[in-house]
């Protein structure tokens, strides 16, 4: 009945319901106005309660919709800090799919408490062989 889809076709949804919009009622979507700050919140709000949906949204705001200056100086971190949820949350992809691009992009803004992050949560996931190749490629900095 399209009726009753209406407002789903329109995309016209309560907050969270969206395809991008996060379950948070303090962040409630990411997009080209947030702040890292936003970034951050949101990603220890889905951590904590293992919200997957918001997971993947973060992670699809980081990768694919961030704007090129987006927290400029900080886009390393962010993806340091999400690839740690992921890793704590056993979303090992999406973590390594994270720190593929961190490394690629971000190498020169590393830093040493957020490689040690990584490591323990590759570890705990019992991924040694990047783990290693972490610690190897950091201390050759």
């Amino acid at each position: 009945n399209y009726a009753a889809r209406y407002d789903t076709l329109k995309g016209k949804l309560s907050p969270g319901e969206g395809r991008y919009d996060l379950h948070s009622n303090l962040v409630s979507s990411l997009n080209t106005n947030s702040t890292a700050d936003d970034v951050i919140k949101a990603i220890k709000r889905a951590q904590n309660l293992h919200d997957v949906h918001d997971m993947k949204a973060i992670e699809h705001f980081l990768l694919e919709r961030a704007p090129p200056n987006f927290a400029y100086g900080y886009m390393g971190s962010l993806l340091s800090r999400m690839a740690v949820a992921a890793l704590h949350m056993e979303e090992q992809y999406t973590a390594t799919k994270l720190l593929d691009v961190r490394k690629a992009k971000f190498m020169s803004n590393i830093r040493p408490m957020e490689s040690s992050a990584i490591i323990r949560g590759l570890l705990r996931v019992h991924n040694v062989t990047d783990a290693f190749d972490v610690l190897n490629t950091e201390l050759a900095l």
